[in-house]
């Protein structure tokens, strides 16, 4: 061991990551969570016989031949005996004439189906199953850039040869550019139900190649349990978690510049040699730095809403009394239009977990539909909430009843099957975990925007690090992941202390 201390705040999956690789790298750690159980939004809880998963959909770097895995894996997170669900397909998106499409992990077998659904789209869907093929060998890798060698860099190259003309052509477009190219309407429509029509088509052919690849996997369990795995992997190696334990301020001292601890929200100071602020970065620069320091590259982007916007979700979970057949795992649709946030809604995202029987009673299982949201939205569920709570309530209840009501009409073997058991709003993330704006990723990356990744210190603090989704937009699970390794990483180089991987 060093004798170093080092602090982190927030149990996220950054944070935890910053955990087990502090240890590792010979710190005395102690990880700071506000709340009773670590994860974040990785996390799940109960709610009337039925548990609510609130996070993993599927898992970056669950393919044990990629690099990611192996970090996963070092974490407590994955591993031999974590059990995974593997899906035929990530999603089917259902049309109103009744024609399906889905996006299958057999890229042969989407080719086929895209080509019987429309062959006058033959030119793009060749183009598209091309890129996506293209995008299976991307990887992440789990150094910082400014420490790349030339080795490194080389490396790089290698495994980028194959995507480097694809990335600079769809980086200029946006996924409602691309799906204009489809003559098809269920394929137009197909383009964008995961993501935001306006983020950049690069983005569309990462997430479908990685799935293609095999390492977008589920692990068994669900979000809870990956981070309860990661919790119990840090204090095996020694860590300290201190639950129940929110950070009112980091402890500067002004005279040399420099992060010596955390005072906490009873009053207590903790003293520590480095800080790790695993938290929302709006909690950290506003509220834990007291908005003393300006960071420019999150200034030039929370203000620019244009090339810089935020995404959340509006989410409803339903317990259902049967365990429908032939239901894929995740499926898009439209029925009728209803009222959501003062605009007309129409598509409707439904994921079922039948996959998790213990999410359930017998004979029962969890459904879950996702509605996108932006930063007006957010504005008008947070005016909302804090003018009057029973409105807030009310129209809360009123979505969910009109998502059931679309959800029974679709599925007609769901009539009087479904229960709302939870609804929760872009709010409801922002009171929970600071979520700026409720935002579940970071900053949505848009077309000709080059996705710069932030250096993970604070101008003018030393011993202070940063992690979290916001250090690697446009976020997720991986890039939370991989901030907390880079975060130790950083600190290991700045102060010649032997960083062990």
């Amino acid at each position: 061991m060093s004798g170093k201390r080092l602090i982190i705040i927030g149990g996220g999956i950054s944070g935890l990551a910053a955990g087990v690789y502090g240890q590792l790298s010979g710190f005395e750690t102690t990880l700071l969570e506000k709340h009773h159980i670590v994860g974040g939004q990785c996390t799940g809880w109960e709610r009337k016989g039925f548990h609510i998963d609130n996070c993993i959909h599927w898992m970056t770097g669950s393919n044990p031949n990629k690099c990611l895995y192996k970090i996963w894996k070092r974490v407590g997170a994955l591993g031999p005996d974590v059990e995974m669900v593997q899906n035929e397909s990530l999603i089917r998106i259902d049309s109103k004439d009744g024609k399906q499409y889905h996006v299958w992990r057999d890229l042969n077998k989407m080719r086929n189906e895209m080509l019987s659904l429309a062959p006058e789209d033959k030119e793009v869907i060749e183009e598209f199953i091309d890129a996506i093929d293209r995008y299976r060998d991307v990887e992440i890798f789990g150094i910082p850039i400014e420490q790349y060698s030339i080795l490194d860099y080389l490396r790089l190259l290698v495994k980028m040869r194959r995507v480097g003309k694809v990335t600079k052509k769809y980086s200029k477009i946006s996924i409602d550019d691309f799906r204009e190219k489809f003559k098809s309407p269920l394929l137009r429509r197909a383009m964008d139900v995961l993501m935001p029509a306006h983020f950049y088509a690069e983005a569309l052919f990462y997430t479908y190649g990685t799935f293609v690849s095999s390492d977008g996997d589920i692990p068994k369990g669900g979000s809870r349990a990956t981070a309860l795995r990661m919790q119990k992997r840090f204090e095996e190696l020694g860590g300290k978690t201190l639950l129940n334990s929110p950070v009112e301020d980091i402890v500067v001292d002004k005279t040399v510049h420099k992060a010596t601890g955390v005072k906490l929200a009873n009053g207590d100071v903790i003293d520590a040699d480095y800080v790790i602020a695993a938290t929302d970065v709006s909690v950290t620069l506003e509220k834990l730095l007291g908005g003393s320091v300006k960071d420019e590259y999150f200034t030039k982007r929370f203000e620019d809403k244009k090339h810089y916007p935020i995404g959340s979700h509006m989410v409803i979970y339903f317990g259902c009394n049967c365990r429908p057949e032939n239901l894929p795992d995740t499926v898009a649709f439209e029925e009728d239009a209803f009222t959501l946030c003062n605009r007309n809604a129409h598509l409707i995202v439904l994921k079922n977990y039948m996959y998790e029987e213990s999410f359930a009673p017998d004979g029962k299982c969890v459904m879950q539909v996702m509605l996108l949201q932006d930063e007006a939205d957010f504005d008008f569920w947070e005016n909302l909430y804090k003018t009057n709570r029973d409105e807030y309530k009310e129209e809360k209840n009123r979505v969910a009843e009109a998502v059931r009501q679309n959800v029974e009409k679709h599925f007609s073997e769901l009539a009087g099957q479904l229960e709302v058991v939870e609804v929760l709003t872009p709010y409801s993330f922002h009171k929970w975990t600071g979520a700026y704006k409720g935002s579940y990723m970071s900053f949505i990356t848009t077309k000709n925007i080059k996705p710069l990744k932030h250096r993970g210190r604070v101008s003018g603090i030393d011993n202070l690090y940063l992690a979290g989704q916001w250090i690697n937009p446009p976020g997720g699970l991986p890039n939370a992941l991989i901030s907390g390794k880079y975060a130790v990483q950083r600190l290991c180089k700045d102060h010649k202390i032997k960083f062990v991987n």
